[in-house]
C-alpha cells in the first residue's frame, strides 16, 4: 500500500529523513517494499488493515516505536467517542435492507457545495499515493480515506430518484456503469447502493455514473459505511475491479471507523469550501462491543523469556493508544496485572498473546537478549527412522527391486484359518466392502498378491514395501512400521538369493553381526497363510529379533518365492552409523606427480591403494590425472598420479616427502614391475 512521506513527516516531525524512516519501519513495524521519491510502498499484514491502512495509523506506529507521543492521538480518540446523531427533518431517506452485509451506514446530507480545484497540499498527497486529483469533493473523500483508513463516497443529491438511498442486493439482470466507464453486470449476491429506481454504486468497491459529482453539483450525500469483508472480496473478484476501498473493506474494518471518516470529511469540506451539513442518518443496529484484555506481566515475561517491568510495558501500551486500568482497588497497575482496553480500530487484538507481541515489537526483536533454552533438549528419534527408510529404499532399488504400495485394509478371508488370530485383528467400524474389513497385520499378504498379479506378465518379481501394520495386544492396538521384501521367479529357487540380498542390505546400512537362525518359537503369527513355517529363518542381531525370512506358500505354478519381514523400529535402534568429522589442517599441503610405466593388466585401483598404504598418516589423497597407451609401448601404459601430502600437526619438509616418494617407487616396482619415468 502506498503512503505519502510528506504527510507522514507532517504527522511525526521527529522523522529524520526517508532513508531512516524506511529502516525504522522495517525493523519495528511493517516491511517497506520500496521507496520512490516521496512514495513509500509498505507491506501491511492483512490483520492490520483495520488501523494501519491509513496515514494516521502508520504515523502512530512510527511515533510509538520511536518512543514519542503521536500528536493526533487525542484528536482521534475524541472523534471516535463522538456520536453521529440522526437528525429529524431532512430531505434524505436511507434504508439498509441487508444489515448482515452492511453493519453500519452513515449518510450526511450537505448543501452549499462549491465544486472546484483542490488545495495543493491535498493534491500533493494524492499524487504521492498514486491517485489522480479530480475535484475538491472527490479529492477530499480520497484524502480522508488515506488519512483515516475509512473509504468514503459522495453522491450528487439532485441526481437521486426520490432523495432516497437503499442498501440492498442487486436484482437479477441489473447493470451499472462505473465512474471509469466500465459496464458491469450485477448478480443477486452483490451488494449495491441504489436510489428508488437504479443502482448507483457497487457497495464498498466503485461508484457509478448516475449520481456522479461534477462541476454543477450543489448538494451532496457523504457516504461512510462498513461492509462485510467476505462479500466485498467475492464481489470485487467477480466483477474484476480492485480498488483502494475494496482492498480495505475485504480485510475487515471496524464499524467505528465510519465515525472517524464522516466527521473528518465534514471538517475538511467546511474549512475548504464553506459547505454546511444539514442532516445525517446513522444506521448502526449492533454496535461494536468494547474489548478489554487481562494482562499479566509475569506470564508475559515467562512466555517471551524477558524481564520487562510494569512501567515499561505500560508506556508501550499507552504509546499505541491502549487504555490501562487496574483490575480492582487492591491490585494497582504497578503490580503488573491490569486490564487493557483495546482501541476500537485494533481488530487484531483478541488474546493476551497479541498484547505480548505488541510489547516485544515496540521493544525491538533485535534488542532481545539471546539465551540458551532452560530445558534439556533431546533428539526425537523420528528423523532417524525417516533417514533409514530413505537409505533402505535407495539400496534396495540399486539391488534391482521395485517398491510397492499396497492397501492397508484386508478382506474377511484374512485370518479365517485361525479363530485366535482373527480376534487379534483390528476390525473397521464402517468397512466400505467385504474386501476391506480389517487393518492389515502383515505385509506378506500384499506382497503375495503382487507376485500373483505380476506372474501373468513377468518371469520374475523382485519387490519391497515399507508400511505400517496393526494388531491387538492385550486389548491395545499396536502400530508397527515394517519392511517387507519378496523375491519370486519361474523355475528358480529364491530362498538363498533373498538371504544374500538381505546380507548385502544389512552391510550397506551398517547393521553388523546379523544371524539367520532356526527358531520355531518366533514363527510369524500373522503371515501363516503366505509363508512356510518349516522353511523359515529368524533374523537376529545383538540379541534383538529383527524379523524373519521364509519360503512362500501357494505361489503360481512352476514358481518359487521367498518373503522377509523386518521391524523398522528395531532396525533403527540397531543401526550403527559412525560419522567421523575432522577439522581442516592448519598446515600447507605438498603435491607431487608420479609417472610410471606398468602392464596394461595392472589395475589402477590396486596401484592407488598401494601408494596410499606407504604412509597412511601423511598421504592425504591420490588421484589419477593422466593415462596414455600406445602400441609402441609393448602392452604397457603410462599412468600419472598426483599425490597430496599433508600433516595435521606440522609443516612437512622436502626430505620427508622425498623419502615417501622413494618408498612409493620401490613398492610399485616390487608389486607391479613399474618403471618410474
Amino acid at each position: 500500500m502506498k503512503f505519502s512521506y510528506t504527510l507522514l513527516k507532517k504527522l511525526v516531525p521527529e522523522i529524520k529523513n526517508a532513508k531512516a524512516l524506511e529502516q525504522h519501519l522495517s525493523l519495528y513495524a511493517f516491511e517497506v517494499d520500496s521507496v520512490e521519491g516521496k512514495t513509500f510502498d509498505i507491506k501491511l499484514p492483512a490483520n492490520r488493515y483495520g488501523d494501519a491502512a491509513s496515514h494516521w495509523g502508520v504515523a502512530q506506529e512510527i511515533a510509538a516505536t520511536m518512543g514519542v507521543k503521536f500528536g493526533e492521538q487525542r484528536a482521534i480518540a475524541s472523534l471516535l467517542s463522538k456520536q453521529v446523531a440522526t437528525t429529524g427533518k431532512q430531505p434524505l431517506k436511507i434504508t439498509v435492507e441487508d444489515k448482515e452485509l452492511c453493519p453500519r451506514y452513515i449518510g450526511a446530507y450537505c448543501e452549499n457545495v462549491k465544486v472546484g480545484e483542490s488545495p495543493k497540499w491535498i493534491k500533493d498527497v494524492l499524487i504521492e499515493c498514486g491517485m489522480r486529483p479530480i475535484n475538491n469533493v472527490v479529492d477530499i473523500m480520497n484524502y480522508v480515506m488515506l488519512e483515516t483508513g475509512q473509504p468514503l463516497h459522495a453522491f450528487d443529491y439532485d441526481k437521486l430518484q426520490g432523495g432516497t438511498l437503499v442498501v440492498r442486493r442487486a436484482k437479477d439482470g441489473e447493470k451499472i456503469t462505473t465512474l471509469d466507464d466500465q459496464h458491469v453486470s450485477l448478480t443477486p449476491d452483490m451488494l449495491v447502493i441504489a436510489d428508488a429506481k437504479h443502482p448507483l454504486a457497487i457497495a464498498g468497491i466503485k461508484g457509478g455514473k448516475l449520481a456522479e459529482v461534477d462541476k454543477h453539483t450543489k448538494r451532496i450525500v457523504i457516504e461512510a459505511a462498513n461492509f462485510e469483508a467476505v462479500s466485498i472480496y467475492k464481489t470485487s473478484r467477480a466483477v474484476n475491479i480492485l480498488t483502494d476501498a475494496s482492498a480495505r473493506f475485504s480485510r475487515t474494518l471496524s464499524p467505528e471507523l465510519a465515525t472517524l471518516g464522516a466527521i473528518r470529511a465534514k471538517m475538511l469540506l467546511q474549512s475548504i469550501m464553506g459547505m454546511t451539513q444539514k442532516g445525517v442518518v446513522d444506521i448502526y443496529p449492533k454496535k461494536q462491543a468494547k474489548r478489554m484484555v487481562k494482562f499479566e506481566l509475569a506470564k508475559c515475561n515467562a512466555f517471551l523469556g524477558t524481564q520487562f517491568d510494569a512501567k515499561t510495558v505500560r508506556t508501550y501500551f499507552e504509546l499505541l493508544g491502549f487504555v490501562i486500568a487496574p483490575i480492582d482497588k487492591k491490585m494497582p497497575v504497578s503490580t503488573g496485572m491490569f486490564l487493557v482496553t483495546v482501541p476500537p480500530l485494533r481488530t487484531d487484538i483478541e488474546h493476551p498473546h497479541d498484547l505480548y507481541e505488541e510489547v516485544v515489537r515496540l521493544h525491538g526483536f533485535g534488542n532481545l537478549r539471546s539465551s540458551a533454552p532452560h530445558i534439556h533438549l533431546v533428539p526425537s528419534g523420528f528423523e532417524d527412522e525417516i533417514i533409514l527408510k530413505d537409505k533402505i529404499r535407495r539400496e534396495l532399488v540399486s539391488l534391482g527391486m521395485d517398491e510397492m504400495y499396497n492397501h492397508s485394509f484386508v478382506g474377511e478371508h484374512f485370518g479365517a484359518h485361525d479363530a485366535d488370530i482373527r480376534k487379534e485383528l483390528v476390525e473397521l467400524e464402517n468397512p466400505i466392502s467385504k474386501d476391506y474389513v480389517f487393518m492389515r497385520s502383515t505385509l506378506a499378504a500384499g506382497l503375495h498378491e503382487n507376485v500373483a498379479s505380476n506372474s501373468r506378465y513377468f518371469d520374475a518379481v523382485a519387490a519391497f514395501e515399507i508400511g505400517r501394520v496393526f494388531a491387538k495386544y492385550n486389548k491395545d492396538i499396536k502400530e508397527s512400521n515394517m519392511l517387507g521384501i519378496v523375491l519370486a521367479g519361474k523355475g528358480k529357487e529364491q530362498f538363498f538369493e533373498l538371504k544374500g540380498s538381505l546380507s548385502e542390505l544389512f552391510a550397506r546400512i551398517g547393521l553388523r553381526d546379523v544371524a539367520f537362525v532356526e527358531d520355531t518359537e518366533r514363527e510369524p503369527r500373522f503371515a501363516g497363510p503366505y509363508v512356510s513355517e518349516r522353511e523359515m529363518l529368524c533374523i537376529e542381531s545383538a540379541g534383538e529379533h529383527v524379523g524373519y525370512m521364509a519360503k512362500m506358500k501357494h505361489v503360481p505354478a512352476k514358481w518359487h518365492g521367498s518373503i522377509a519381514e523386518l521391524d523398522m523400529a528395531v532396525l533403527t535402534k540397531l543401526i550403527v552409523a559412525e560419522h567421523e568429522y575432522l577439522p581442516l589442517s592448519k598446515y600447507p599441503s605438498i603435491a607431487r606427480d608420479l609417472s610410471i610405466l606398468v602392464s596394461v593388466d595392472a589395475r589402477v585401483g590396486d596401484i592407488m591403494q598401494e601408494i596410499q598404504g606407504v604412509d597412511m598418516h601423511l598421504i592425504e589423497d591420490v588421484d589419477l590425472i593422466d593415462e596414455y597407451e600406445n602400441e609402441k609401448l609393448d602392452r604397457k601404459r603410462s599412468l600419472t598420479f598426483r599425490i597430496i601430502f599433508q600433516s595435521t600437526n606440522r609443516t612437512l619438509t622436502d626430505a620427508e616427502v622425498n623419502g615417501d616418494m622413494e618408498r612409493i617407487a620401490a613398492v610399485l616396482h616390487k608389486k607391479f614391475s613399474a618403471e618410474v619415468r
